[in-house]
């Protein structure tokens, strides 16, 4: 069965951690990375290559926005859906 990776990024650690559960009781998701700032998640992102970024729109440090525009400007073919939260 296909999996699909997803990185998980949310300055909220409850919800983060409640969300990472539900996403782990789905057989197709596999959680790769969490941060919990925009920079380790563009950091992740570049590293595990998920098929999926669930980020927040606003971090600490970069905010979901920034981190997209960091992740486009990578000299990779890196092809990450990033589904901004609020």
């Amino acid at each position: 069965m296909l999996k699909f990776f997803i990185l998980l990024a949310d300055g909220h650690e409850a919800y983060r951690h409640g969300l990472a559960r539900a996403l782990a009781a789905h057989p197709r998701l596999a959680l790769v990375a969490e941060a919990s700032d925009g920079a380790p998640s563009a950091r992740e992102a570049a590293r595990a290559e998920p098929y999926m970024r669930l980020a927040r729109m606003r971090m600490p440090d970069l905010d979901g926005l920034e981190v997209c525009r960091l992740l486009a400007g990578l000299d990779r073919r890196l092809q990450t859906m990033v589904v901004l939260i609020t």
